[in-house]
């Protein structure tokens, strides 16, 4: 009945996640209004739920269009990684006059004068090491949040699966009580 309502306030219409994901946004905000007080009525409780379904839709498409370009620059990121000469480089000074910096690895040379700063020269010798790291840490977090929106999704059909049995429970004992009277 509610999410109908809810679809009142929507231009598209409200799925079983959304209604129950806003719900428990706007539990504990309508607890909070309820311990101060104040009266809730229906429809406010409607307008609060539409009104988290439209943050959470709009919290989605910001989510998955930046997962998309991230995800596209983290596997451009590895394929130019994997097709640089293998590691580890390391920096060495060339000339004995004017320095520079040359970056070889153990198999070639990669630049052989870059710079006359030792920082630039360790800089793009670790780049290869570092960009390594920085992609396994991605996918370290990308895996953590897959796990935790999956126990998520799973929490919420277990709580799902009680709020209909608890349903079903008072509709017996509705029936039961005006069988009885």
């Amino acid at each position: 009945m509610i999410a109908q309502n809810v679809n009142g306030y929507l231009d598209a219409p409200v799925t079983p996640d959304e209604i129950t994901k806003a719900f428990l946004l706007a539990d504990t905000k309508l607890r909070e209004v309820h311990n101060r007080g104040e009266v809730v009525y229906g429809r406010d409780v409607e307008s609060l739920v539409a009104q988290y379904v439209v943050e959470l839709r709009e919290r989605q498409r910001r989510t998955a269009a930046e997962l998309g370009e991230s995800g596209e620059r983290l596997a451009a990121i590895k394929a130019r990684l994997e097709a640089a000469t293998p590691g580890p480089w390391e920096s060495k000074i060339n000339g004995n006059t004017v320095r520079s910096y040359g970056i070889v690895s153990s198999t070639r040379t990669i630049c052989s004068s870059i710079s006359t700063l030792t920082a630039d020269a360790e800089l793009i010798a670790h780049a290869p090491d570092d960009i390594s790291f920085l992609l396994g840490l991605a996918e370290e977090r990308e895996a953590y949040w897959a796990t935790r929106h999956g126990n998520a999704m799973g929490e919420i059909q277990t709580l799902r699966e009680q709020l209909a049995a608890m349903e079903a429970d008072r509709d017996r004992q509705v029936l039961k009580a005006g069988n009885s009277g």
